[in-house]
């Protein structure tokens, strides 16, 4: 896979995203940032597992730092529900070039070929 499509290069380029997104938070209750809850979000999906942050949060206890620091670049672990009451008012659209641009960049070099489904009639 080339540079461009490399895990990493999408992570940073996700973050980018997340940072743009507009904070409407006011006062003292930012102790987490948007991108961090971003990248959260995005972890539990790119592991599927429910789990994860919770996981990650016992891993930082325990060891000093989380398999989510270390591969997203998390500066905080927000939970579960931070994460919701900061994304929630976020419009997906802000999402919607770098899906676009992450699909197209994958279909030409037929990442996705592997993964399409034939439809099956009944």
């Amino acid at each position: 896979m080339n540079e461009e499509l490399g895990l990493t290069h999408l992570i940073k380029e996700l973050e980018a995203v997340f940072e743009q997104f507009p904070d409407k938070r006011s006062g003292k209750n930012s102790r987490y940032k948007l991108a961090d809850a971003g990248m959260g979000a995005f972890s539990v999906f790119f592991t599927q597992c429910p789990s994860f942050l919770a996981r990650q949060q016992e891993l930082k206890q325990q060891k000093g730092r989380s398999n989510a620091e270390k591969l997203f670049e998390l500066r905080e672990i927000p939970s579960d529900n931070q994460i919701r009451n900061l994304l929630d008012p976020v419009d997906p659209m802000y999402l919607g070039r770098f899906y676009r641009q992450t699909y197209q960049a994958l279909e030409q070099v037929g990442v996705l070929k592997s993964v399409v489904r034939t439809r099956i009639s009944y």
